[in-house]
């Protein structure tokens, strides 16, 4: 029984290896991996405007409000 446990905790560290290798192979090209980051100055006025209300307690604002809180902002 032993030896089948030996021999899945090795494969499992050259899961890890040959995976950690891969991460370092693909960052070399500029592949970080993870989801991109897509926001625009438009969506971030938004979330702060809610944000904003929410900490006043208040339901937030709709979509008319954001929309002239994002024309209002540079």
């Amino acid at each position: 029984m032993r030896s089948f446990a030996v021999a899945g905790q090795i494969e499992r560290n050259y899961i890890r290896e040959e995976t950690l290798e891969g991460q370092v192979s693909a960052a070399k090209k500029g592949n970080h991996g993870g989801r991109l980051k897509v926001i625009d100055d438009n969506m971030l006025t938004f979330a702060l405007a809610r944000s904003r209300s929410f900490a006043r307690g208040r339901r937030g604002p709709g979509r008319a409000q954001a929309k002239a809180v994002a024309a209002r902002s540079p």
